[in-house]
């Protein structure tokens, strides 16, 4: 199960892809993560077999279920409320959103017991690919590009018809599909993904043996499939639910309303709205996609036009974009 560290050569490069280690110690830290170690079976079924991520919120597992015969993810929740509320908004979206075909949805869920009695929460997901990040993007055909807008934007408006909002939608909780490796056995899957780096969790007294791990390294195009998911429903809520759970997407994802507070008038000059008109929208189109004709910048231009403005009445809702004839005519560009 994995290569433990050597030397304290690789230690750096380990710390720069796993969780703090101080996230553990419960002593300093009320949203403690529960300490898990690969090899080992949870809840007398699951086999821990490498690392997916971590979040703000968890850490997430590739396991393979030994009852169903089938690799699963196993999200395991801090001590904090993040877990209650990603069930809870789960299962109205099991009773409410029509289509989840495009939703990672858990699938079961069970407790962790601590030492001190307290439990750690943990939901079962069917595994997926890599997250949408930025760069993989950058590399990928236009086509897959447009293809991964119209289906999470499909996926989107399902959501908000059913009266949900997710309220964190940026690159990491938008993940592409991948072909199953149920069947193949664990050399075969280190072999795709890569053996994992670990290291036994340093400096705290813990009294269940857990390890830092390396998470997955997805191979380029091999098990990726063109299908698009949104995932990590942590902070979303009900549309009209008083309760909001704290918490805001990455700085650049986040609409200016939410940073600054527009209600009460209070704004800065430096948003993202600012910076793109501050910044000649054309000029920017032909200098980033210097392959797209005129026509296309002009489609381009003309949906974030409309998306990028201040006041959020103001802004297309999902499904109005779905039908803007801009989108439209660029989908249709990409037989999307």
């Amino acid at each position: 199960f994995g290569d433990y560290v050597k030397d304290e050569e690789q230690e750096p490069d380990l710390e720069e892809l796993v969780e703090p280690w101080h996230r553990y110690d419960a002593e300093d830290n009320e949203y403690v993560l529960y300490p898990i170690r690969l090899g080992e079976v949870l809840n007398e079924r699951y086999l821990v077999e490498h690392k997916l991520g971590f979040g703000g919120g968890s850490t997430v597992w590739m396991a393979f279920d030994q009852q169903d015969k089938r690799e699963v993810a196993l999200k395991v929740m801090d001590l904090g409320k993040w877990g209650d509320n990603e069930t809870r908004i789960q299962d109205e979206i099991i009773k409410t959103v029509q289509d989840t075909s495009r939703l990672v949805i858990y699938t079961a869920t069970f407790f962790l017991p601590r030492d001190d009695k307290t439990y750690h929460r943990v939901l079962v997901f069917p595994v997926k690919g890599p997250s949408i990040c930025t760069l993989t993007l950058r590399k990928s055909p236009m086509a897959s590009r447009m293809s991964a807008a119209r289906q999470l934007l499909e996926t989107v408006a399902g959501s908000h018809e059913a009266g949900i909002i997710h309220r964190d939608l940026n690159a990491r909780n938008c993940m592409w599909g991948m072909a199953p490796i149920d069947s193949l056995d664990r050399s075969t899957k280190y072999e795709l993904l890569g053996r994992p780096l670990k290291q036994t969790i340093p400096f705290v007294e813990l009294w269940n043996k857990g390890e830092l791990v390396s998470p997955v390294k997805f191979p380029k195009d091999l098990l990726r499939l063109e299908e698009f998911y949104l995932c990590d429903f942590g902070s979303a809520k009900k549309i009209g639910n008083v309760t909001t759970q704290c918490g805001y997407p990455p700085m650049h994802y986040c609409s200016p309303d939410r940073l600054y507070n527009l209600s009460s008038g209070k704004f800065s000059l430096h948003t993202v709205v600012d910076l793109i008109h501050e910044n000649d929208l054309t000029t920017k189109l032909a200098y980033f996609r210097p392959d797209a004709d005129l026509v296309e910048r002009q489609l381009v231009h003309s949906i974030m036009s409309k998306v990028f403005v201040y006041q959020p009445e103001k802004r297309p809702t999902a499904v109005e974009l779905l039908r803007d004839l801009s989108f439209s005519a660029i989908m249709e560009r990409y037989e999307c």
